[in-house]
Order: C-alpha cells, then sequence, then structure tokens
C-alpha cells in the first residue's frame, strides 16, 4: 500500500517576484495506480523511464531478466489514460533512451538503433557507427556523437547508414571541460557543458540546428551567477522550440531548489527556493507546469528514508505551496516523471508503479 502525506509550505524570499495568476496549482492528488511489478519471482525487473504517447498513453520502459529470455530483456508496456494496461511486450536485448518518431514509431538507443512498432514489435535494428562510450543523441533523421576519449574531440552526426553527415570541433561549439548533456528533436539540439577548475567553473549552453551543426546561439555563464552560494551540476530541460532552457538544481544541505532560466537573449529569471523540515538527497527530474510554476521530483535521504520520495510544487515566482511524499514497500524509488496535456503528472518508480497525480487549483 502506498502511504501519502501531504504538507503545505510558507513562502520564503526568493530572487524573483511578480504578480501571481489565480490559477496556479495548490497541490496533486492521485487519480488511479497501476503497479507494473512481474508476479513470477523468478523474474528481475527494473523500470527506467516513461515516454507520453500522441494519445496520451504512456510507454513505460522496464530492463531485466525473465525466467524464459536469457540475458538482457526490455520490457514495454503501455497504460492508457485511465491507467489500464492495453500494451505489453517483452525485446530479447537491452534498450536505451526512448523518442516517438513522427511516424509514430518508438525508436531506442543502446548498442543499436532499435525502430519498435505501434504494436510493439521490433520492425529493424541497426548497430551504431561508433563501439566508444561517449555523448550522444538521436531523432528519426540522424545520430548525433561526442567521443569523450579523443585527442581532437568533435561532434558528428551520422545517419543511420553509418554515413558522416557533418562534423565540426567540440571547441567551435562551445564544448570544453565535462561534457554533460544534449538533446534534441528534429529541427534543434541543444547542448550544456561545463568547464571544470577554480578559476572557469561555467557552463556552456548552446543551440545548434542537427541537419547542417550550424550554431544557432551559444551563451556562457559563471554558475555564481546562476545559481549564487553554490555550484550545482544542474538538470536542463529545454523549451519547446529550443529558444531557452530551464536549468534545475537543488542543494540537500541547506534544502534549497533553484531554478535558472536562460534563452537566446539572456538569464530570464532566477529562483531560489528553501523547504523547510523537507529532506531530500537526488533531483530525479524537474520540468515547468501548465499555470507557468515548477515541479521537483525528489528522492528522500538515504539515510532516513531514501525509499520515499517526495514532489514539490512552487509557483512561477519560487513560492512553495505543495509538498506531497509518496512510499511504497521494499526498495523503490521514483525514476521518471511526465506532465500530461491536461497537467496530470505521471511518476514511475523502479519498481514499476506508476501513479497519476491530478492537479487541484
Amino acid at each position: 500500500m502506498r502511504i501519502l502525506s501531504l504538507l503545505p509550505l510558507a513562502a520564503f524570499l526568493l530572487l524573483s517576484c511578480g504578480s501571481e495568476s489565480p490559477d496556479l496549482i495548490q497541490q496533486y492528488e492521485a487519480a488511479w495506480e497501476i503497479d507494473l511489478a512481474p508476479n513470477n519471482v523468478t523474474e528481475k525487473f527494473a523500470a527506467s523511464r516513461l515516454l507520453l504517447l500522441d494519445d496520451q498513453s504512456t510507454l513505460v520502459v522496464a530492463n531485466g531478466i525473465t525466467n524464459q529470455l536469457v540475458g538482457d530483456v526490455t520490457r514495454l508496456t503501455i497504460v492508457s489514460p485511465d491507467g489500464q494496461r492495453t500494451g505489453l511486450s517483452e525485446i530479447n536485448s537491452y534498450m536505451g533512451w526512448s523518442i516517438l518518431d513522427p511516424s509514430g514509431n518508438y525508436r531506442f538507443l543502446s548498442d543499436s538503433v532499435y525502430i519498435i512498432n505501434q504494436n510493439l514489435s521490433l520492425i529493424a535494428k541497426t548497430p551504431l557507427p561508433f563501439i566508444r562510450f561517449g555523448l550522444s543523441a538521436f531523432n528519426s533523421q540522424s545520430l548525433i556523437y561526442l567521443d569523450f576519449f579523443s585527442s581532437q574531440p568533435a561532434i558528428t552526426s551520422y545517419d543511420f547508414n553509418g554515413k558522416i553527415l557533418w562534423s565540426n570541433p567540440a571547441n567551435t561549439m562551445g564544448c570544453g571541460g565535462s561534457y554533460m548533456s544534449i538533446q534534441m528533436d528534429e529541427l534543434n539540439a541543444g547542448m550544456l557543458a561545463k568547464a571544470e577548475g577554480i578559476e572557469q567553473d561555467t557552463f556552456r549552453i548552446t543551440n545548434f540546428d542537427p541537419r547542417t551543426g550550424n550554431l544557432k546561439w551559444s551563451r556562457e555563464y559563471l554558475s555564481e551567477k546562476l545559481f549564487p552560494g553554490t555550484r550545482l551540476i544542474p538538470k536542463p530541460v529545454w523549451t519547446t522550440n529550443y529558444s531557452g532552457v530551464n536549468l534545475f538544481g537543488i542543494d540537500p544541505a541547506t534544502r534549497n531548489l533553484f531554478v535558472a532560466s536562460v534563452t537566446n537573449a539572456g538569464i530570464g529569471r532566477k529562483l531560489r527556493t528553501e523547504l523547510p523540515d523537507i529532506s531530500f538527497s537526488y533531483l530525479v527530474t524537474a520540468f515547468k507546469t501548465k499555470d507557468g510554476g515548477f515541479l521537483f521530483g525528489l528522492n528522500g535521504n538515504q539515510q532516513a528514508d531514501y525509499f520515499s520520495y517526495r514532489l514539490v510544487k512552487i509557483d512561477r515566482n519560487g513560492n512553495p505551496g505543495w509538498v506531497g511524499t509518496f512510499t511504497n514497500p521494499g526498495d523503490d524509488y521514483l525514476v521518471d516523471m511526465v506532465e500530461r496535456a491536461d497537467g496530470t503528472v505521471i511518476a514511475l518508480s523502479a519498481q514499476g508503479v506508476v501513479t497519476a497525480y491530478k492537479p487541484v487549483y
């Protein structure tokens, strides 16, 4: 049985202010829940991510082993908008990051590119044109790859036959120090890199065209300017058209949450929210919600209650308004979270519990 506890929070002084909208989300209520964990004790799966589909169903991806298949197995489950299991398939291979391509097929990136149709059947598998670990991303047309170990690192784009479409030296595209993340859609790619060292504690934010490699815009900031008083490794979430990116960070020691919004015009806003008497240790995900505020998904404190997760809602000015704490028996924790078009949040735990949280205004 999942236990739910809710805690209203008082507002704290923030780095930004503004007028409030009358339709702000006040809290979230559990609307439905489905447990996708295997019933057979000889099977072992760990859920890893959610993919929101066009009809607002969710594709749940889990990797593990079964008593029927030897080696890595990926279990794909479709959960309907009202919490019913409507599709189930197992692929005898490990499949990594996933996207929904324009044709409606699912594509997965791991040791190969896998294409799965809407009936959850494997229809194609294409080996990757590179073998060493690096930074990679993909869309329905191409792959982008950055070799971490090259003496002259370059960002290279390949088609799915392994042909090089373009290749640019990494330093000409804002890369340097440690490479952190890259995201892309059909028309845009966004990259966040971090330079290392006391004098170069700098984030480089770059937007470029994945079809040509041409830069669209690039900006560089000292982390102190984005997150005053702390050095965070943020999670980036790019806007739909990649004109900007929200950088989310947490500081468990001070119980602070941070948001920095950066666009091609500069820093749009910076928010800091302090959560009194709320422990957390790890930021799983965060995103801008339909009301203009933000929702954080946090895992608990490892020493106290790691197998709990918390959803923290703040408004567009960073004022904290609601915290929900959710626990399952056993070693379970939050692994992914998405928001549907109607504002309902779908959360996924490592043991395969999928829960829908409906916003309350």
